[in-house]
């Protein structure tokens, strides 16, 4: 369901009512069918999820070693599809480097700064990739590094 953008807001229902009040003036609803689709999602059987679970665990630990080895300083993360992490040493624009990265080892990243000013100086890695090519995509910006 990734990209679908359904959601759900819990909290104070003074904030809650004004939140109500701003997204009724931005869209009217959600689609049904994907409304509907959130909910079986929601409240049908989850046991699959461990599973799913247990690969991004795999991808992102791929992702955190294989940075940290090339240089790159970077947090675990505990629950995203993606890995940010500092540039390196000398490093100052993520756009050009990410764009260096892709230029010179085929390996795309995004750089911070798309998602804003305070993303600068970082690049974001998915972990939306099947594993053997992050595996494949780490040993490539290791060597590059290095």
């Amino acid at each position: 369901m990734a990209g679908w953008r359904l959601g759900m807001a819990v909290g104070n229902p003074e904030v809650i009512s004004y939140l109500f009040t701003y997204k009724s003036q931005m869209d009217t609803s959600n689609f049904a069918p994907v409304f509907a689709a959130g909910a079986a999602a929601l409240t049908s059987d989850q046991s699959w999820l461990e599973d799913r679970n247990q690969i991004y665990r795999e991808r992102r630990d791929l992702v955190v070693s294989g940075l940290r080895k090339a240089g790159f300083q970077v947090d675990t993360p505990q629950a995203a599809i993606y890995v940010w992490a500092h540039l390196p040493a000398g490093e100052t624009n993520s756009t050009n480097f990410c764009e260096r990265m892709l230029q010179e080892t085929g390996v795309s990243t995004t750089p911070g700064v798309v998602y804003g000013q305070h993303g600068e100086g970082y690049v974001r890695i998915s972990l939306g990739t099947a594993t053997p090519r992050i595996a494949e995509a780490m040993q490539r910006i290791v060597n590059w590094i290095k």
